[in-house]
């Protein structure tokens, strides 16, 4: 739940901050692209991490040679999850780090 509000916190300023990078006649069509790749990713996060869930679970039943079935359901279930969570991670620190890449337009710029 927290890491939902922290989401929807974050999009506002985020969409701001993206939107401010485009030139003011173009600020209809960045505003269109970025909702639209909003609703794609929206679309595609959870589909791509229950596949991840699922493929990691799949491979730790293969490799497992635990004999109780309500156990190896539950630990297989537990590391596709540990999995998810580090791809997770993995797509925030790389996000971060492209949000540190981007520069604010000059003001000179702006006033021309």
């Amino acid at each position: 739940m927290e890491s939902t509000n922290g989401v929807g916190l974050n999009i506002g300023p985020v969409m701001t901050l993206a939107l401010n990078q485009v030139p003011k006649p173009l600020h209809a069509h960045g505003s269109a692209i970025s909702n639209t790749i909003n609703q794609v990713s929206g679309a595609i996060g959870p589909a791509l991490y229950t596949s991840i869930m699922t493929m990691a679970s799949q491979h730790f039943i293969q490799q497992s040679n635990e004999t109780n079935k309500t156990l190896l359901q539950i630990k297989s279930m537990t590391s596709g999850v540990h999995t998810v969570y580090y791809v997770a991670i993995a797509f925030a620190v790389v996000s971060f780090l492209l949000a540190l890449t981007l520069k604010k337009k000059d003001q000179q710029l702006e006033t021309q």
